[in-house]
């Protein structure tokens, strides 16, 4: 039993840890979308140019030249400029697309409690309000509101125990 129960309070801390960290993780997946479109990548032309500059020391300096040697370490360069830009961008996506599964999954979750446990997640976690406010709002006192907050946290460990069973 005690593995239940274990599970349950590191689900409990998983929801409460994931719920602190809602908006770094919203400014994170939107900084990522910014970097996704706006990845700056070097154009072959600018690689070719950037390699330009070298010469043969066998053949006389001529303006202009460029020997097959610079060409050659152009393009392997030009090569690993690619391969360095996809990497790049499937480490992008890669961390876009586990931070948008991790706040789906705990938004969706938050959007399956009752109404008023949902109330209370969303207005203190991802509004930021205070416990006396959302007293206020949902009319109890703030002594109730945790207590509904509670419950609230041990549904979305139960909702995390579950979905465990499945990966």
């Amino acid at each position: 039993m005690t593995g239940v129960v274990d599970m349950s309070e590191e689900s409990r801390n998983k929801a409460v840890s994931l719920l602190e960290s809602f908006h770094e993780r919203e400014q994170k997946i939107a900084l990522l979308k910014y970097e996704l479109m706006n990845f700056p990548q070097a154009s072959p032309g600018e690689v070719i140019d950037g390699m330009g500059f070298g010469h043969s020391c066998e053949l006389p300096s001529h303006s202009g030249y460029i020997s097959n040697k610079t060409l050659f370490i152009a393009l392997n360069y030009q090569d690993r400029a690619e391969q360095i830009n996809a990497e790049t961008l499937n480490d992008i996506l890669d961390e876009l697309g586990e931070a948008e599964r991790v706040q789906n999954r705990l938004t969706y979750y938050v959007s399956i409690l009752a109404p008023r446990q949902k109330k209370v997640i969303q207005r203190f976690y991802f509004e930021g309000r205070s416990w006396e406010e959302i007293a206020r709002e949902v009319k109890v006192a703030i002594r109730t509101v945790h207590k509904i907050k509670n419950k609230a946290l041990d549904k979305l460990a139960a909702f995390y125990d579950f979905s465990t069973a499945f990966q």
